[in-house]
């Protein structure tokens, strides 16, 4: 549910990013409340996109001095994290090559490119998919350059996470999806297959435009399902479609089905077109789309802890099922003792020596009480909040 008081923010937020996206003027008469319109844009990780919106609409003056400043700044943090985030990757990009390491760049390192300034796209970090082989020498050459590993030292993640001051983030990705995630695990489990060389490289690849964008929605479908994604990623299918006109919408539609996206891409491609095409900006949303763009302006660019909540729950949960007290209990105790394919994916000691899991509960208990107990409370709240009304169907 949209929060109350934000619909004429986000009518001008879309408003505004159509007229800067399509180098249009906003025919707006009146002057937006740049505060809501601020709060909003920050939500969805837009406030660099927001500011050069507001500059190419002349409304820069009509603002408070104090929140103008504030989005500025936002822009040119956003400009200096791009430039230092680009030569690093070209750094790590050289090095596999030079190593005989396959490796694809992921998500917004790609998507950047289609936006009006690139460096408008808010980035937390960058996404590589590498060959799963040669993680020993990668984690060697970050080590190297100062980077530290943001991980549990025992169970294994779906990507390895190195950090270095003053904002370098890497999430290097051995895999596309998990095994958990059934559909979209087998369908991506060979997915160089899918892939391209990049001009001029050997072990640098690429999709091809239609797998770009198929893989794309599916994560983004991935995020939507366990706790929302923002209305950033409407933008980004808006900006890259605008561009790849040609695209055989025959199999990206095939793929989609294959995906159990088939529904969810075109309702997404729809909204992206009505909320930021210059022409169809008026356009009426069908139930499903408000539906689709209310969750989404709920959830902000990570979702809300709430929808995280009814998501895991939803997980869990038998056909039929209703949301009690029996399902709440149920995902406590798999949180403490996950099912033993969790253990064969994250933590394989564990599961090829069993006398090591009574060893691995206390640590485990021990590191959710203790290290991250604070993050595991608002969660467990946030379960035991959770209702048959709390849009866990989502």
């Amino acid at each position: 549910m949209r929060e109350e008081g934000t619909g004429a923010a986000y009518k001008n937020l879309y408003g505004l990013l159509g007229a800067w996206c399509n180098g249009v003027k906003w025919e707006e008469k009146e002057v937006p409340d740049f505060r809501a319109l601020f709060y909003v844009a920050k939500r969805h990780k837009l406030t660099a996109a927001l500011y050069l919106a507001l500059e190419q609409a002349q409304l820069l003056d009509s603002c408070p001095p104090e929140l103008a400043a504030r989005m500025k700044e936002v822009k040119l943090l956003a400009e200096r994290r791009a430039i230092l985030m680009d030569a690093e990757r070209r750094h790590l990009s050289d090095f596999m090559e030079e190593k005989g390491i396959w490796h694809l760049p992921l998500k917004g390192i790609i998507l950047k490119n289609f936006w009006p300034f690139s460096s408008a796209r808010e980035m937390a970090d960058n996404d590589i998919l590498f060959d799963c082989e040669a993680w020993k020498t990668i984690r060697s050459y970050m080590r190297g350059r100062g980077y530290w590993e943001d991980r549990d030292p025992i169970a294994k993640g779906a990507h390895d996470t190195y950090i270095k001051p003053p904002c370098y983030r890497f999430e290097m990705h051995p895999f596309l999806f998990a095994k958990s995630q059934g559909t979209l695990a087998v369908y991506y489990e060979n997915v160089k297959e899918r892939l391209r060389p990049d001009p001029g490289k050997v072990f640098a690849f690429r999709f091809g435009d239609e797998d770009f964008y198929v893989y794309f929605l599916a994560h983004a479908y991935k995020h939507y399902r366990r706790g929302g994604i923002g209305v950033r990623t409407l933008l980004d299918i808006y900006l890259y479609r605008r561009q790849k006109t040609n695209m055989d919408e025959t199999y990206i539609a095939a793929e989609a089905a294959k995906l159990g996206i088939g529904s969810f891409e075109p309702v997404c491609r729809s909204l992206a077109c009505k909320l930021f095409s210059s022409h169809t900006q008026t356009a009426e949303l069908t139930e499903e789309e408000a539906d689709t763009l209310a969750y989404m302006e709920e959830a902000g660019a990570y979702g809300t802890l709430a929808q995280k909540a009814a998501a895991k729950l939803n997980e869990l949960r038998e056909e039929g099922e209703k949301v009690g007290t029996r399902l709440k209990l149920r995902y406590v105790f798999r949180r403490l003792f996950p099912k033993q394919e969790w253990y064969r994916a994250y933590v394989p000691f564990v599961y090829r020596h069993r006398w090591a899991l009574p060893f691995y509960w206390l640590y485990r208990l021990f590191r959710g009480v203790v290290l991250n107990g604070e993050r595991n409370r608002k969660m467990l709240r946030a379960v035991l909040a959770v209702s048959d009304r709390s849009g866990i169907n989502k």
